[in-house]
């Protein structure tokens, strides 16, 4: 009897992490603040810190969050991009790139009207969708890899600057009522 309870322990103890554990995001992100991220690591118990500059360029740390996460973090990361340009400070080397993996969706393109063009790997079909419609979709960003979800994120808030610059400017002039 004791041999039959261990082969159950044993083979609950190797479904175990693949099943539950692999599902969720090794980190989960607590705040940004400046140019830092701070986040805690499963198991760690305790609260890390790192800057964007270290982020962008390791994407091992980045792919550890979820897809929602770190889109937001690619949205936060194009707000510091755009103070670094308006101070006109000089930004770090980035060698950041997206990495093709196993999830739904896969970046394909984007176009001239700032649309993303995705892979679903499914069918097989290309898709268009606007960059914000992209982000505001919680559903839809979990289909992409986070790096990818990233970069829509950073995408989104570049994009979001276009359409602010671009509105018609509204005039100041005080309407006076004709009788």
């Amino acid at each position: 009897m004791s041999k039959f309870f261990r082969k159950i322990v044993n083979y609950v103890r190797s479904v175990y992490p693949i099943t539950f554990i692999q599902n969720r995001p090794y980190c989960n992100l607590k705040k940004i603040t400046g140019n830092k991220i701070y986040f805690s690591c499963r198991g760690s118990g305790s609260l890390l810190h790192i800057k964007f500059d270290d982020i962008i360029n390791d994407h091992a740390v980045l792919s550890d969050f979820s897809s929602e996460q770190a889109s937001y973090i690619g949205y936060c990361y194009g707000e510091y991009w755009e103070e670094l340009t308006k101070k006109n400070q000089s930004i770090d080397r980035c060698d950041f790139f997206i990495i093709n993996s196993q999830k739904k969706y896969s970046i394909y393109s984007t176009d001239r009207r700032n649309n993303l063009l995705f892979l679903d790997k499914d069918t097989q079909e290309i898709h268009t969708l606007p960059l914000l419609t992209i982000f505001n979709n919680k559903e839809l960003i979990k289909g992409f890899d986070p790096t990818q979800a990233f970069y829509i994120g950073f995408l989104s808030k570049k994009y979001e600057k276009r359409i602010c610059r671009n509105q018609p400017k509204v005039s100041t002039n005080k309407i006076t009522l004709v009788k």
